[in-house]
Order: C-alpha cells, then structure tokens, then sequence
C-alpha cells in the first residue's frame, strides 16, 4: 500500500503540473471480489486522492474492470485524447 500511495502522490504532482489534464485510473480486481469490496476501494482511493492529496475530484476518473490478478494502472489524460479502454 505505501508503493501505491506513493505512484498516487506522483501521478497528482504530475496532474497539477499538467492542470488540464486528467487523472485516469484503471483499478483492476480479481474475477471473484464483490461489488461491494470494489466500491469500497474506490471509495479509499478517491477519498486518499481528492482529501489527502488534495486533488481537485473533477480532474479524477477510476474505472473498474475484473481480470486474472489485482492491478493499478494510472494514466494523465490530455484535453481531446481518448481514454485508455481496460
């Protein structure tokens, strides 16, 4: 978890750097976590993102997806770029 707070506070350094754009975060989980146990992580992450690191929430999308182990992928998002697909 310290690894993951520290890819956090690097990637909102580097969208308030980069103002406009945005933070995208794809949060894989393993095919068999519960609805309730993804919403739960979000909900840390987000509240770790926008309260701690004082991230403005409006520059902030998590996306969740199921795949065969856990995993975190962040990506800074310019104006008129696509989004990454999971």
């Amino acid at each position: 978890l310290k690894v993951e707070k520290e890819r956090f506070k690097n990637a909102v350094d580097e969208q308030k750097n980069n103002p406009n754009n945005q933070l995208y975060i794809i949060e894989y989980f393993p095919k068999n976590a519960s609805t309730s146990a993804m919403r739960e992580k979000v909900s840390r992450m987000t509240n770790f993102l926008v309260k701690e690191l004082k991230l403005d929430e409006s520059f902030l999308t998590i996306v969740t997806e199921k795949a065969a182990k856990p995993l975190t992928k962040l990506y800074r998002i310019p104006p008129g770029a696509s989004n990454p697909r999971p």
